[in-house]
């Protein structure tokens, strides 16, 4: 939840939350531990509800706001040998949850999409993304030159003041370098990022 919700920008526009509440869950059932926070001894773990609780109604609520929460609350536990959720008791809320999953994912993605129109129509985001495509299609068939990766990441990390100068015969891969160099470096920021 910390990384995939609370850590990302702007949740209140990329994410949902579906909050379903049991009541009277029969703690004895075998697949009551689906369902609700419980210790090796059949009784319910208090700590983790309250934190949980705390989570949910302090920092989620807040980050995606009451538009993109959604709560199921008083559902009757099924005490079937399936225990919890079950088609023929729960149809309504699982219609119900069908019907809001649908509705509001269909709307973050359309959004999305919407906003991604808007970046494709400019000019830098369309050369960029042309250059990260032909460093892409340079490096599917790189053929492994590890010495020559090795001596421009030893230079790239050096101090030096001169520049560095890759040069060779038209064909001899120049380019592949230069895009494996490239990709190497995206993934070591992304890396970082993490």
């Amino acid at each position: 939840m910390e990384r995939g919700l609370l850590e990302i920008n702007n949740p209140h526009d990329r994410c949902v939350v579906f909050i379903r509440r049991f009541k009277k869950i029969d703690l004895s059932h075998p697949k009551a531990w689906r369902f609700i926070d419980m210790r090796s001894d059949n009784t319910v773990d208090s700590d983790a509800r309250r934190r949980l609780s705390d989570l949910v109604n302090r920092r989620i609520v807040r980050a995606v706001g009451k538009r993109n929460l959604f709560h199921y609350d008083d559902i009757e536990w099924n005490n079937d040998k399936n225990g919890g959720i079950s088609e023929d008791t729960h149809g309504e809320y699982l219609t119900r949850f069908g019907e809001d999953f649908e509705r509001t994912v269909t709307e973050l993605i359309d959004r999305e999409a919407s906003n991604l129109e808007e970046i494709s129509k400019d000019d830098l985001y369309i050369e960029c993304l042309d250059h990260a495509h032909t460093c892409l299609k340079k490096c599917e068939h790189f053929l492994a030159r590890e010495r020559i990766l090795q001596d421009i990441d030893d230079y790239v990390q050096n101090d030096s003041k001169y520049p560095l100068v890759l040069h060779g015969t038209s064909g001899s891969g120049k380019t592949s370098i230069m895009a494996k160099c490239a990709s190497k470096v995206c993934l070591s920021i992304i890396c970082i990022e993490c």
